[in-house]
């Protein structure tokens, strides 16, 4: 956890990354199989986080399992499997992160071409077949589909927030 050259200085003289990159170190003495972290990269330079979420990485590959609390969701989302939103106490959702950021497809961005310029679109999920027909039959070339979807951290403060976040399963369901 990069602390190589503080061993003689007092903890005291830690800064406070020093002294949570310590005690992130010390979980790890025994090599246990699973670990529960608070907030393990909290008070964290970006480089302090770096070394932390390497070492949460390698910890995964070897097979370990890892339980962490965060309110930071870019790190949830880019170190977690599976993710679960407990709000007062229960549990709003549990899946892995790419089945959660999936769910919620807001729609798509077409990029094509139409006499030569380069344009964009954004069109809702349920209107991508009939906006590429409609395209195809002005002889405009697509280019891409891009899916546009909301991040983990918007889905977090929906939740939180108690507003309805329509997932594509749902509409799908109700349709």
């Amino acid at each position: 956890v990069d602390l190589v050259g503080a061993e003689e200085k007092p903890i005291s003289s830690y800064s406070k990354g020093m002294v949570q990159r310590l005690l992130f170190a010390s979980t790890l003495i025994n090599d246990p199989d699973l670990l529960i972290l608070d907030e393990p990269m909290s008070g964290l330079d970006p480089i302090g986080r770096s070394i932390i979420a390497n070492v949460i990485k390698d910890l995964k590959s070897q097979g370990k399992t890892v339980f962490y609390s965060s309110h930071i969701i870019q790190d949830v989302e880019r170190l977690s499997d599976r993710v679960a939103v407990i709000i007062d106490g229960e549990i709003k959702l549990c899946d892995s992160v790419s089945s959660i950021v999936s769910k919620y497809l807001k729609g798509y961005l077409i990029t094509f071409k139409e006499n030569m310029q380069l344009k964009t679109k954004e069109v809702k999920k349920d209107h991508l077949w009939m906006e590429l027909e409609k395209l195809k039959s002005m002889k405009c070339e697509i280019i891409s589909v891009e899916p546009l979807r909301l991040s983990l951290e918007d889905i977090f403060v929906k939740l939180v927030k108690g507003e309805g976040i329509e997932s594509s399963s749902n509409s799908k369901a109700n349709s």
